[in-house]
């Protein structure tokens, strides 16, 4: 009997060898081809039970199938029998309770998966050398490659397009929309499971088994497939390099085809590329029209019915367009789709396993990964094409995990008004108003974009000369002459001069008279200006970054009324005027001993691409401090947050949206020790934080 590549695989490193742990029961992860053929290859070899995604019982091949819960307890291993994509996904699946119950879980290949048993750096071994590998690959090296050659084919999924859902996210958007009240995306793919096993079906084939299942007419069946069809054009764009690079083998004459596996007939696929913007190839040979998948003979199709003799084949997968091309004597030149280059750096294999992000996972691995070549000579740190990008893919969770958890508090306890801070409010306010605007998110609150800063507020506050001292004893960058000027506004002849070896502090008091006068003309104007704002007799609800709670005890003090903080983290602070604050916090209560040490660099995107505000006149007239950013700086952030926002609009319109849960919120609290330089390829050479509170200046990169 000839095996498959996995069968193969399996036979050598579990049956030859007797792999694995022999006393331990062997558990078969998978109900396809290569589970079949093993199964009766060897029917001798002990198989103590199957398990399957979607299937917890009933029998196959003469075994029964088991639910992942029912190895509780038990001495048993599994191996997962699927190709490497697909091996990592099944793994994800089910590593939390292997690991619980220390169940080993092997690929058919002998490794044991993840940190199961052991604890492997997954930066060590194997793992290291792939790393490294493609680290080196650029458009470049593909380019001098295909000189070599006059024939050049393209795999399309993760090749040429990719999607922005997985096909279990699509197959459960068409049985929504259908209104279907059953499992239909466990139906759709049972079906294309079930008819894989004896060829490569159409679309038209798999619907027709999924009508007679449910016994709809072939009219009825016929608009769910279309609909599939619609959902799935929805979903998938352009891997622009690729497609661009495909259009440069076409205008240097050399002859191009696309080749694939897929249940789309090459009719339905060709529109779906042209209204891409992929044409100019000779021929496009797909598996269902041929009924012959790579691995089974399609390259045999492809050769007897194609022009040139040097050919040279680029996809994504190692086994099909890899192995199986280099098995037909066709060059391969194996590129990574989104999802296996986000097992290449840290970043990306968090997106991963924080598995109640799923729906998300294809969205943003989609945007930041869609260049195969993102990761050329990043030393292993998430390096994206744009800023833009880099916003979508990590700004714009954080930003959304806040709001939805915002969004919380304020339908359990709402308030009429919702303060936003200047300057770190700038971009939440933005993604808040998005949530706004989305009618299914119920009624939210008006949002304010409150123009303060630290500075001005704490001057605006202060009445008393105990105020006094609490303000110049919180750290200054600078000299007592400076504090006077930049902290309490004095200017010329108002800064006296120093008596000898007076002491800071005193020396200061010695200006109480002038500090208070200005405080008191800075909290007559800031008032004016809040009174434009129709803020009286209204519940406030406030949003700071990270924050002891400054803004909001000045605020309070100003305003003569209290209000409840949501900040994204809030920090302790020894005054028991800050302590007494109504205060709730995002990162507090998903995770309470997380020590933000990227403050600098998460308050930098966050904030507004304007400078510090130094004062606002009664009549609302800004005033705003020297900017003090780097070069390129402001341009940088803008691009970082307007990623952000198109993040927004996509997770309301495609990830489920408010009502969906809290796995955003999950997703959000995961990245942010990852927000960092030994993780992330910021984008700039240079880029500084300067706090005009404490008149000092970080260099963040």
């Amino acid at each position: 009997m000839v095996l498959s590549h996995i069968g193969e695989l399996f036979k050598k490193n579990f049956i030859e060898t007797q792999g694995g742990d022999g006393f331990r029961d062997m558990i078969l992860y998978g109900l396809g081809k290569p589970t079949e053929e093993i199964l009766k290859a060897f029917p001798a070899f002990p198989v103590a039970g199957l398990l399957d995604g979607y299937r917890e019982d009933g029998e196959f091949c003469g075994k029964q199938i088991i639910a992942l819960t029912s190895l509780a307890g038990r001495n048993a291993q599994i191996v997962i029998l699927a190709r490497k994509a697909s091996e990592k996904v099944i793994y994800r699946r089910i590593k939390d309770f292997c690991r619980e119950q220390a169940i080993p879980v092997y690929g058919a290949d002998g490794g044991l998966l993840g940190q199961v048993l052991y604890g492997e750096d997954p930066g060590d071994g194997a793992i290291r050398q792939e790393k490294e590998e493609y680290f080196l690959r650029s458009l470049d090296e593909l380019r001098q490659m295909a000189n070599h050659y006059d024939t050049i084919s393209f795999d399309i999924f993760d090749t040429l397009l990719i999607r922005r859902a997985q096909p279990e996210k699509i197959f459960r958007l068409v049985g929504k929309a259908e209104g279907m009240t059953r499992d239909f995306a466990q139906l759709r793919m049972g079906a294309e499971l079930e008819l894989s096993r004896s060829g490569s079906p159409t679309i038209y084939d798999i619907y027709r088994w999924v009508g007679e299942r449910m016994g709809i007419s072939s009219d009825r069946y016929t608009e769910l497939l279309e609909r599939e069809i619609a959902v799935e054009v929805s979903v998938l764009e352009p891997r622009d390099s690729m497609v661009r690079f495909l259009g440069e083998m076409v205008s240097q004459g050399k002859n191009v085809y696309l080749v694939s596996d897929m249940y789309l007939p090459g009719k339905v696929l060709e529109g779906i590329l042209q209204r891409k913007g992929i044409g100019g190839y000779k021929g496009l040979f797909v598996s269902c029209d041929y009924n012959v998948s790579k691995a089974q003979g399609l390259y045999d199709c492809y050769c007897r019915h194609s022009q040139g003799e040097r050919r040279m084949h680029i996809g994504d997968s190692e086994e099909l367009d890899g192995r199986a091309a280099k098995a037909h004597g066709i060059e391969p030149y194996v590129i990574k789709s989104p999802q296996d280059m986000a097992e290449l750096t840290a970043v990306g294999r968090l997106l991963l396993q924080v598995e109640e992000t799923a729906d998300m996972q294809g969205m943003i691995c989609a945007r930041i990964y869609r260049d195969p070549f993102a990761l050329h000579g990043c030393g292993g740190r998430l390096q994206t094409a744009s800023a833009r990008d880099l916003g979508y893919g990590i700004l714009g969770p954080l930003a959304v995990g806040y709001v939805h958890w915002l969004w919380g508090r304020l339908m359990e306890e709402p308030v009429d008004v919702m303060l936003f801070v200047a300057r770190d409010g700038y971009l939440v306010k933005k993604v808040f108003d998005l949530w706004k605007s989305a009618k299914r998110c119920g009624k939210l609150p008006e949002s304010v974009y409150l123009l303060i800063s630290r500075t001005f507020s704490v001057l605006a506050s202060l009445r008393n000369e105990a105020d006094i001292l609490y303000a110049a004893e919180l750290p200054f960058n600078g000299s007592p002459e400076e504090m006077l000027e930049k902290r309490f506004g004095l200017q010329g002849e108002e800064i006296l001069p120093r008596k000898g070896d007076e002491e800071d502090f005193r020396y200061i008091m010695r200006h109480e008279e002038a500090i208070l006068s200005k405080a008191v003309h800075a909290r007559q104007g800031y008032q004016e200006y809040l009174a434009g704002l129709g803020l009286k007799d209204k519940r406030l609800g406030i949003y700071d970054f990270i924050s002891t709670g400054t803004c909001q005890l000045c605020l309070e003090k100003i305003m003569g009324t209290s209000m409840k903080g949501y900040y994204f983290q809030r920090l302790e602070d020894s005054l028991e005027e800050k302590r007494r604050l109504t205060v709730e916090d995002f990162v507090g209560g998903h995770k309470p001993d997380y020590d933000c040490g990227n403050y600098f660099l998460l308050e930098s995107w966050m904030k507004a691409p304007h400078p510090s505000i130094k004062y606002v006149t009664a009549q609302g007239q800004v005033r705003y401090c020297e900017s003090h950013d780097a070069s390129g700086q402001r341009e940088h952030i803008c691009l970082l947050q307007e990623g952000a926002l198109e993040f927004g609009r996509d997770y309301l319109k495609e990830a489920g949206g408010p009502e969906a849960g809290a796995e955003i919120e999950k997703l959000a609290v995961s990245l942010l020790p990852y927000v960092d330089q030994e993780f992330l390829h910021i984008g700039m050479e240079e880029m500084t934080y300067y706090d005009e509170f404490f008149a000092r200046a970080v260099k963040i990169c």
